[in-house]
């Protein structure tokens, strides 16, 4: 009698492959907030290169006197590194992280920027009262910083950019 095992070699190599398969990782299209930022950076990035080159020209070695010039470099380069590390991490951890603290830099100049107008009125309304008409720059710097605000939420919080990035998963 002949059991089924019995024809089989004990000392032959295994003919089936044993290994898990791997499962590739699902293709997940870019949320927005991350498009948008990654044109928020590269539009900051080429507006900043062409705004000082533009200086340059018009001044000429001039211009290397109104900046410090290690703080520019510093973070030009930064700026660079950063849009270049965003791309070659995309869907990590890294790069959620990294364009978290792009926000923060880029919120920062955006705060900076609007709280001049808003000292300015604040400044009049001290002196001559609520009678003075709210200026188009105050106006212009409040849209700005809400659509900022909206933005950096959508990216932070949204749970398309969570999804993307794997922070909302276990």
């Amino acid at each position: 009698m002949h059991s089924e095992g019995d024809d089989l070699n004990p000392y032959a190599a295994p003919q089936s492959d044993v290994s898990p398969l791997k499962v590739p990782e699902p293709l997940m299209p870019r949320p927005a907030s991350t498009k948008w930022l990654l044109g928020l950076m590269w539009l900051f990035a080429v507006c900043t290169a062409l705004m000082l080159a533009r200086q340059y020209q018009a001044e000429g070695p001039a211009f290397l006197n109104h900046y410090n010039l290690f703080r520019v470099v510093w973070v030009s380069s930064l700026m660079v590194l950063s849009l270049i590390a965003f791309h070659a991490f995309k869907r990590s951890r890294i790069a959620y992280a990294l364009g978290i603290l792009y926000l923060l830099l880029l919120g920062y100049g955006v705060l900076s920027k609007a709280y001049t107008p808003y000292q300015r009125v604040f400044a009049i309304w001290k002196y001559e009262g609520i009678k003075t008409l709210i200026h188009h720059d105050v106006i212009i710097a409040l849209l700005f910083v809400v659509l900022f605000l909206k933005f950096c939420y959508q990216f932070i919080f949204g749970q398309a950019s969570r999804r993307f990035y794997r922070v909302a998963q276990k």
